[in-house]
């Protein structure tokens, strides 16, 4: 436990429990620790992207981009290049399977 967790803990009228609740809590939406957790999440390429979505071209990717419809995930950018992350377009896949299952056929 950290020098300032411990104080917290001392200074307070709350039980050690509360304490370390705070802690956690504090430790949770730190800048370091949110800064580790965005590196775990996996971060993948146009071209990935591309080829997951069954080797669309890079026009009909633009078009999910600006279609509000569709509500396709925005991309991160750096260096001037577009990353997403995996996490996002794997639930978008099974939300645009879920509404097209809904859907009656024509």
């Amino acid at each position: 436990m950290s020098a300032y967790c411990q104080n917290y803990a001392k200074k307070s009228n709350y039980a050690i429990y509360a304490g370390l609740e705070f802690c956690a809590n504090w430790l949770l939406t730190s800048q370091p620790f949110r800064s580790y957790r965005m590196a775990l999440e996996r971060n993948i390429t146009s071209k990935q992207i591309r080829d997951m979505l069954g080797s669309i071209s890079d026009m009909t990717l633009w078009r999910y981009l600006h279609d509000p419809y569709l509500n396709f995930p925005k991309p991160i950018y750096i260096k001037k290049r577009r990353y997403w992350q995996e996490t996002e377009v794997i639930s978008w896949l099974e939300s645009q399977k879920q509404t097209s299952s809904r859907q009656p056929a024509a």
